[in-house]
């Protein structure tokens, strides 16, 4: 499936020795060093490439989505899974558990005790309801925390779980009951038996409730406000996951292999589509995903036709599939895992930085942040690079030669050798050359009010935003301030950070190890309140600071 590496923006993946890439990788947020890496179909976000080489081949970055299916060990025998805002909850029927995930990273967070044989999970952000098959109950735990709030009795064999935060609704697969139960307290509201022989799954979309009977082969469509059946729909045989998004009701029909798409306002059956195996499903109103239970994939359908838009392989035996946003995730029953099905931008690079290492391969149309290089070292090597026939390639700019062929769309041709910080621009529909950037005359502001700060590649002038940095006041008698070596911090040569001492705690800047700071009679320490001062790299590690100094 492949492996994700995610760490905060100090975080940091050090490699010495070479990565190569195969399968399908997400590395955010973190520092790759002194690393080869050899890739086919990776995506690299948000991270900086330091003394390395990166190659291969990759489509158009910034343009092209792309997608990634990355597993994450669970509980035993997970059945069902919930989405909210912030986590994933997965429902573990072999070992009588829910686990807590991140649902966008997948990082662990713990794992709460349930009733026997849960089998339906219901999170609406507050509260997270548990529907536990053999112990004929269902367990409310307080979402932040994972603690048991209360465990309440419904009819025999409880299966399908929803909650919009106000009522639960149950369905009890072993006395064909509907429940309705108040989210606050967990009493019953009322019960509901008319029309059901087997129901199994339900769905709330604000005004219905829509539930899969298995035993009957229907579906019952029933108002929330009162729990009176409107309609019961015929479908195909042995129904189970259902989902609704107001105007479309979705059902996998396991034992026919069909997905059914229902009109919400009339029960009319709009078209039946082939998926093997069907077990959950759940929509965006866009888009629908259903999970084949014996294939091991999750199909993603328009909405609109019905037709297959992408095909993922997730784990074995998938079976709950639900989502929140862009976070797709799917319960695997038969491989203890529940896989987070995501998209992002393919790409070399999405707003990273390449430094003093080489890139050879083939990168058409790169646009904002996908190629920036900021020491004298690095080189685009046998790669192409394209533009739409007039403008510049955004936050383009390269610090070494440009080697090979770089022709644009059109027949453009790139001409010159670059200096530093300048970008490949074109000038007409027929010439590309490499030219200082234009700069906004809007400046960023940097404002920072802790007692330590080290300065980053954000703050230089080289950056493309012609930043300022404004120290405010701190809980601190006084504000230290590092200017970062080189080899840890690649400023490029010429590279200027302006400051202003807004508060009254004193600013000083001390170097780090190996950098050198010259100023007048050796100060260091911005003078008063309201004063500004700039330091210029004339050289690696070598800083000039000017200004009001005492």
């Amino acid at each position: 499936m492949g492996t994700k590496y995610t760490a905060d923006n100090s975080g940091d993946l050090a490699l010495a020795g070479n990565l190569n890439i195969g399968g399908q990788y997400e590395i955010s947020g973190v520092q790759i060093s002194s690393a080869n890496l050899s890739d086919s179909s990776n995506l690299i976000k948000t991270s900086t490439i330091l003394g390395g080489a990166l190659s291969g081949t990759f489509p158009n970055p910034g343009l092209v989505p792309g997608s990634f299916t990355l597993p994450y060990a669970v509980g035993t025998s997970p059945v069902d899974v919930s989405v909210d805002s912030n986590f994933v909850w997965v429902v573990n029927m072999g070992s009588n558990s829910v686990t807590k995930l991140s649902a966008s990273t997948g990082t662990f967070i713990g794992t709460y005790s349930v009733g026997s044989n849960p089998s339906g999970v219901s999170s609406d952000g507050t509260w997270i309801w548990v529907a536990n098959q053999s112990s004929n109950n269902v367990t409310k735990l307080l979402a932040s925390t994972g603690a048991t709030i209360g465990t309440y009795n419904v009819a025999i064999e409880p299966k399908g779980i929803a909650s919009d935060g106000t009522y639960v609704w149950v369905a009890s697969f072993g006395v064909a009951t509907i429940t309705k139960l108040l989210a606050a307290t967990g009493a019953v509201v009322s019960t509901h038996t008319v029309g059901f022989s087997s129901p199994r799954a339900l769905s709330l979309d604000g005004t219905y409730v829509w539930v899969s009977d298995a035993g009957n082969n229907t579906v019952a469509q029933l108002l929330a406000s009162t729990g009176a059946t409107i309609r019961t729909i015929n479908v195909g045989n042995d129904p189970v996951g259902i989902c609704s998004d107001g105007t479309y009701t979705w059902l996998a029909d396991y034992g026919t292999g069909n997905v059914t798409k229902i009109l919400a306002s009339t029960g009319s059956i709009l078209g039946n589509f082939a998926i093997p195996h069907p077990w959950g499903i759940t929509t965006n109103g866009t888009n629908v995903w259903v999970s084949s239970s014996l294939e091991g994939i999750v199909t993603e359908l328009l909405t609109s036709t019905g037709a297959i838009v992408a095909t993922y392989t997730v784990g074995a035996g998938p079976q709950g599939v639900n989502l929140n946003g862009a976070n797709i995730w799917v319960a695997n029953h038969g491989d203890n895992t529940a896989t987070h099905i995501g998209t992002y931008l393919n790409g070399p690079i999405i707003g990273g930085t390449i430094a003093g290492g080489n890139l050879s391969g083939t990168y058409p149309s790169p646009t904002v942040n996908t190629l920036t290089a900021v020491t004298g070292a690095s080189s685009l090597d046998s790669g192409a690079i394209t533009t739409n026939g007039s403008g510049s390639i955004t936050a383009a700019s390269f610090n070494g030669p440009l080697n090979g062929s770089a022709t644009a769309v059109g027949g453009i041709a790139v001409t010159g050798t670059p200096s530093v910080g300048q970008v490949l621009t074109a000038t007409d529909s027929s010439d590309a050359t490499w030219q200082a950037p234009i700069t906004s005359a809007v400046r960023t502001v940097n404002s920072q009010g802790s007692a330590t700060y080290t300065f980053a590649l954000i703050d230089g002038s080289n950056s493309g935003t012609n930043p300022l940095v404004l120290f405010t006041d701190s809980i601190d008698p006084s504000v230290t301030v590092t200017v970062p070596e080189n080899g840890s911090i690649p400023f490029p040569i010429g590279t200027q950070i302006e400051c202003i001492q807004m508060g009254t705690s004193p600013v000083s800047f001390i170097p780090d190890g190996g950098v050198t700071i010259n100023s007048i009679s050796g100060y260091l320490t911005i003078d008063a309140q309201y004063v500004g001062v700039t330091l210029i790299q004339v050289s690696i590690d070598n800083w000039v600071l000017m200004g009001n100094l005492s």
